[in-house]
């Protein structure tokens, strides 16, 4: 009678421990059930990107993005160093070539061009300017997306020397001043030093009552020794015994 009821006993616990381990064990398939279901709908979130393409302009160059189903792709820019840098979220390459695009001297100024996977759901395209980083421009694309690229600016540096030559002044071509009668009267120039005052690049002066100093365009007579020949007209200066003009 005792070996029944501790059998009873027994039966009894044993169930109650199958009734407490199924929920467990049913919570924890539930949770994989979920994480399977977010892979899925984390794989179908992707856009796969299935071409690439390089298209010349007059101004630079543009990448084409094609996408398998025709998807819109967005894209954020960003410039480290000489390098042009897209990320491309959601999305993933299978491109018929393999993995990578990888485009060498594309056009004057850019390095190179490269398209990898980032990631594990990111596409980076980086495109490296020779001396600076190129400017870029994300196009709205029905297929994909577009990335227009134009080259940095090259600077152009002009150095420019001068060399002096030695040139005899009385070599070089010079402007002739006339003062007129007019002139004359109107500034009352009666010497030297009032011609002086109506004439560039003349100056003269007096340092005693028998000598005159001239300079005209840098010849003077300041070295007696080596004076420049230099030649001085005056026409129709003087004035006749009536008071007319001779």
């Amino acid at each position: 009678m005792n070996f029944v009821k501790f059998s009873g006993e027994m039966s009894l616990c044993s169930l109650i421990l199958i009734l407490a381990t199924v929920p467990a064990q049913a919570n924890r398939s539930y949770e994989q059930i979920d994480r399977i279901d977010s892979k899925i709908q984390l794989t179908q979130a992707l856009i796969v990107i299935t071409g690439v393409q390089l298209q010349k302009k007059p101004d630079g160059i543009e990448i084409i993005l094609e996408t398998a189903n025709g998807e819109t792709l967005d894209g954020t820019t960003v410039v480290e160093g000489n390098n042009l840098i897209v990320e491309i979220p959601n999305a993933q390459l299978q491109l018929l070539d393999g993995q990578e695009f990888y485009q060498e001297n594309p056009i004057e100024d850019i390095a190179a061009i490269s398209i990898i996977e980032f990631g594990t759901n990111s596409v980076r395209i980086t495109v490296t300017g020779i001396d600076a980083p190129p400017d870029g421009e994300i196009i709205s694309s029905q297929q994909g997306l577009i990335l227009s690229i134009i080259p940095p600016l090259t600077e152009i540096i002009i150095v420019s020397t001068a060399e002096k030559q030695p040139e005899n002044v009385q070599n070089v071509p010079v402007s002739v001043t006339v003062i007129t009668q007019q002139e004359i009267r109107d500034a009352d120039i009666t010497s030297f030093s009032g011609i002086a005052a109506n004439t560039p690049n003349f100056t003269v002066f007096t340092p005693n009552r028998n000598f005159i100093l001239y300079s005209i365009r840098g010849l003077s007579n300041f070295n007696f020794l080596s004076r420049d020949p230099v030649a001085f007209y005056v026409v129709d200066l003087l004035p006749s015994v009536n008071g007319e003009d001779s």
